[in-house]
């Protein structure tokens, strides 16, 4: 649930809209970009309610993590994956392990449920 909200909120922000520099991002901080950048670009008020009882922190995810992430989801192994994104094993294990760091979770089968 989290990774479809966090595809909808970099969907609907283009790159011109986030802040550069930022490795991070928390969910409720997302969405606050988003509200704020549809005031700034419809002239409708936004208003939203976030109740943030979570102190958890996720990395923000590169097109390629996401790309590699969306493929995992689809069962691929990770040579596959290399195939088609043209890319060594390696460095697919490198995003893998990069991915898993930034979302907390320990294995493939926990990032497919993700």
């Amino acid at each position: 649930m989290l990774s479809r909200i966090r595809n909808i909120c970099n969907d609907l922000i283009p790159p011109d809209f986030q802040p550069s520099g930022i490795n991070y991002i928390r969910l409720p901080d997302a969405l606050r970009t988003l509200c704020n950048t549809f005031e700034k670009r419809t002239g409708i008020e936004c208003n939203i309610t976030i109740h943030d009882n979570s102190e958890k922190t996720f990395l923000a995810l590169t097109r390629r993590d996401n790309e590699i992430v969306s493929l995992v989801k689809q069962s691929l192994t990770n040579q596959q994956i290399a195939k088609m994104l043209g890319l060594s094993n390696r460095t697919v294990e490198n995003h893998l392990q990069s991915i898993y760091e930034k979302t907390g979770v320990t294995s493939r089968e926990k990032l497919i449920n993700l």
